[in-house]
């Protein structure tokens, strides 16, 4: 059953195992993952202790994050740094756990210390396993693929976010010894993972000719593809939702006083949503594009901060964080496919860690962002009784303007590749010889126009098809889209120019 949820390939020894490791490496996600800042409150954080925990860690691996690639290949081979760090995350929860008895003094800082860690560790591990997956998977099954993983692992992560509520509210003998059963339990499943990751089969490892290529390489890049420019949208967005992220824990638990189960339920709430909406995310962009779900779901979530404004009631409070997880859930599922599938091969590897260096947890926009949140709290006007709303707002206003400077460069380069009947050789660069792959062509194009997908290149046998009218012959041995077409269904130039498809 397992392998029919995740839609992986039999066979393949490396997808086998990622099953086994996409459990593990959710169950520790669940354990832990909304549980950091309820520990450091716990502790007794202040609102700018809570924003340091959550933007040092980011900034520490953003940094991380971009010399990657250069240990990748000074190391030649990506399951090694994979190993590394996942060992690394494992074992570093249990000094974690231990913190109230080895650091009674200075809990809050060895807890910074350890995030630290923490983070750079686990966004190093995802960067290469991450790569090592888009090499596997087939091109054509990505958004399904990462969209059956995404299902799994959010229905794993739900389940141990509420075995860990339930285990914090019943545990005997205080809050710390809740905690340090479910942060051992999150390192007892981290460990699974590595030992499931060593059983991995690495692809061939594929890097630019240029040694010397690196970050600077990139940015210098990131305007001229469609690549480049999400993953800089996408690192805005991060910024602009980072100032308020870590404070609506402390909103609900010191403002609105919710206890441990009722915020393990808000927690699995959103778990949920993410579980249930993926597929209708996929669905979406097999039609539309992964772009425009981009721009769809980064919408949605700049909503999220002022619908915090009109109700402190917990089901109004947990209805919003299932519609906010579910919109998040598309922009991460469709912009990671964007990237993962449309990256060149050689520079995959890049891409990736510098979308994770970027965008999203971990990221540049992670760091800046708490910590203008923390400030923001400290000098805008309260709003009712509590200071954070006036944060909410600011983070929704930030998201907004992104979202409005970027439309118009959200253009999405979409790559066709049609089938080659068997036995096909062909006589020119350009020859078509069945009119069954003119009217697969024909096809193809109209869908393009019917999805008013902007721009789009059409490839068969290997070579790139411009879009230009077609017309169907049994024998035809030149490009015979260059010839005029009479009749109904033309597609004009005039016509093609205006629906902006390239030529």
């Amino acid at each position: 059953m397992l392998h029919r949820v995740l839609g992986f390939v039999r066979g393949q020894k490396t997808i086998r195992f990622s099953k086994l490791e996409a459990f593990s490496s959710a169950a520790t996600i669940g354990f832990t993952d909304q549980y950091l800042v309820p520990f450091a409150v716990a502790m007794r954080a202040t609102d700018m202790q809570v924003g340091l925990l959550s933007s040092v860690p980011s900034l520490a691996a953003a940094v991380t994050m971009l010399g990657v690639p250069q240990l990748v290949r000074k190391l030649g081979s990506r399951k090694a740094v994979l190993l590394s760090v996942v060992f690394l995350h494992a074992v570093i929860w249990l000094p974690i756990l231990l913190v109230p008895l080895l650091f009674p003094n200075q809990m809050l800082l060895a807890l910074l210390v350890f995030a630290v860690l923490l983070t750079v560790s686990s966004n190093v591990a995802d960067a290469n396993w991450e790569s090592i997956l888009a090499d596997v998977v087939p091109k054509n099954r990505i958004n399904r693929y990462f969209s059956m993983r995404g299902m799994f692992q959010g229905a794993v992560t739900l389940t141990a976010a509420l075995i860990a509520g339930y285990v914090l509210e019943s545990v005997p003998g205080g809050i710390f010894i809740g905690f340090g059963a479910v942060f051992f339990m999150a390192m007892t499943f981290r460990l699974a993972s590595f030992w499931f990751l060593t059983r991995v089969a690495e692809p061939d490892l594929r890097l630019p000719e240029d040694p010397a290529y690196g970050f600077t390489h990139f940015l210098s890049e990131v305007g001229s593809s469609s690549v480049g420019r999400l993953i800089l949208f996408v690192a805005l967005m991060t910024l602009g939702a980072g100032v308020a992220a870590p404070f609506y824990a402390v909103y609900v638990l010191d403002d609105l006083h919710f206890g441990p189960v009722l915020y393990s339920f808000f927690v699995g709430v959103g778990y949920l949503a993410t579980i249930f909406s993926l597929p209708s995310w996929n669905s979406l962009a097999d039609r539309i594009g992964n772009m425009r779900v981009v721009l769809l779901t980064a919408t949605l979530t700049a909503i999220v901060p002022f619908l915090w404004l009109f109700s402190t009631n917990p089901v109004f409070l947990i209805t919003i964080q299932a519609f906010a997880s579910a919109a998040w859930a598309g922009l991460v599922l469709t912009a990671s496919n964007h990237v993962f599938g449309d990256s060149p091969p050689e520079k995959k590897l890049h891409f990736i860690a510098y979308f994770n260096a970027l965008a999203f947890q971990g990221s540049f926009g992670a760091f800046v962002g708490p910590l203008l949140g923390g400030t923001l709290s400290q000098v805008l006007p309260p709003i009712g009784d509590s200071n954070l709303l006036g944060v909410f707002v600011a983070s929704g206003v930030i998201r907004i303007v992104v979202i409005a400077a970027f439309i118009p460069l959200m253009v999405e380069v979409i790559r066709i590749e049609l089938p080659v009947p068997r036995g096909f050789q062909p006589i020119t660069q350009h020859a078509i010889r069945r009119s069954g792959v003119l009217a697969r062509v024909r096809l193809q194009h109209q869908r393009f126009v019917h999805r008013g997908v902007p721009h789009g290149t059409l490839h068969w046998a290997g070579q790139p098809l411009p879009w230009r009218s077609f017309r169907a012959c049994r024998d035809c041995v030149g490009p015979s889209w260059a010839l005029p077409q009479r009749g109904h269904g033309r597609v004009t130039n005039k016509t093609h120019r205006r629906r902006g498809l390239s030529a």
